[in-house]
């Protein structure tokens, strides 16, 4: 939502639309890199500096309200938007810290497809021999 409300800036607040836009991304980028470490400490320290660019980001979008940039509905939708990631961010924050508390942190990372079937038209990978190769390779029959 940030780069959709900063597109309209225009010339002179480049500098601004920039910020806004590297401290949304920094945000879901600390997030997932601190995930993806598979160590809960750096999964909350990393949480906890995605919550500093979330704060960047309060302090820009209240910038853009002063200086008018912002205003009416779409800022409504905007503030909207940052309380809610704001929540949510606090109470993940909140649960890892209990889990590292209990004990009981699961770093298998548990987000994993279940196996599926997967059609391939004929031909689609180089006649019927491959098709079949490829689609016992990808989990079909």
């Amino acid at each position: 939502m940030a780069h959709e409300i900063t597109v309209g800036f225009g010339p002179g607040y480049y500098r601004l639309l920039d910020q806004m836009c590297g401290s949304a991304s920094s945000v879901k980028d600390n997030i997932a890199e601190g995930y993806c470490r598979a160590a809960l400490g750096d999964y909350i320290r990393f949480c906890e500096i995605a919550r500093g660019s979330l704060g960047e980001l309060g302090s820009q979008i209240q910038t853009c309200e002063r200086w008018g940039l912002v205003a009416g509905a779409k800022l409504a939708d905007l503030l909207e938007q940052y309380s809610d990631t704001t929540y949510l961010l606090e109470r993940l924050i909140a649960s890892l810290i209990e889990k590292r508390q209990a004990g009981d942190w699961d770093k298998s990372f548990g987000v994993k497809e279940a196996r599926a079937v997967y059609l391939v038209e004929d031909g689609e990978l180089g006649g019927t021999e491959g098709t079949e190769r490829n689609l016992r390779e990808l989990g079909g029959t």
